[in-house]
C-alpha cells in the first residue's frame, strides 16, 4: 500500500464507522426521514433538526430547490427548524407514537410554499398537508 492509498483508505474506514453508528437506531429498526424541497422558484430551504433532548443534533443543512435531505432516525422525536426566504417555522417532523404506524419505515416530507406535506402511502397514495407556515 503506497502513501496515497493509505491516506485515502484510513479516512474512508473512519467515515464508514461513523456513518454506521449514526444510522443504527436504538431499537434496531431503521426509520428513514426525508425532507424534499418543493418550494419552487429555485428557493433554498435551510434545515436544522435535533432530537428534543439534543442527543442528536444533525446540524444546519441547505437544501436546494428539487433537492432532498435524508437521515436514519432513532426511535425518538425530531424537531426541525425550517426557513426559506422570509418564512420560518419549528415543526415536530417525527414523533414515534404519532408516526410509526403512518410512515411505515419512511417519513417523506415535501416542503412547499403552502406548508409541509407528509406522504401517506396507505390507504391512498397521497400527500397530506400537516403543517402550514405561520
Amino acid at each position: 500500500m503506497n502513501l496515497l492509498t493509505s491516506c485515502v483508505a484510513i479516512p474512508l474506514v473512519v467515515l464508514g464507522i461513523t456513518i454506521s453508528n449514526m444510522s443504527t437506531p436504538v431499537s434496531g429498526k431503521k426509520l428513514e426521514i426525508t425532507i424534499a424541497n418543493d418550494l419552487g422558484n429555485f428557493l433554498n430551504l435551510t434545515v436544522h433538526c435535533v432530537s428534543p433532548a439534543k442527543e442528536y443534533d444533525l446540524g444546519f443543512q441547505v437544501v436546494p430547490y428539487g433537492g432532498r435531505y435524508q437521515w436514519f432516525a432513532h426511535d425518538s422525536s425530531y424537531l426541525c427548524d425550517l426557513a426559506w426566504h422570509k418564512k420560518y417555522g419549528r415543526f415536530l417532523i417525527y414523533e414515534s407514537r404519532r408516526d410509526n404506524r403512518r410512515c411505515k419505515g419512511w417519513c417523506f416530507w415535501r416542503i412547499a410554499q403552502e406548508g409541509l406535506y407528509l406522504h401517506l402511502a396507505k390507504p391512498a397514495d397521497r400527500d397530506e398537508l400537516e403543517f402550514t407556515w405561520d
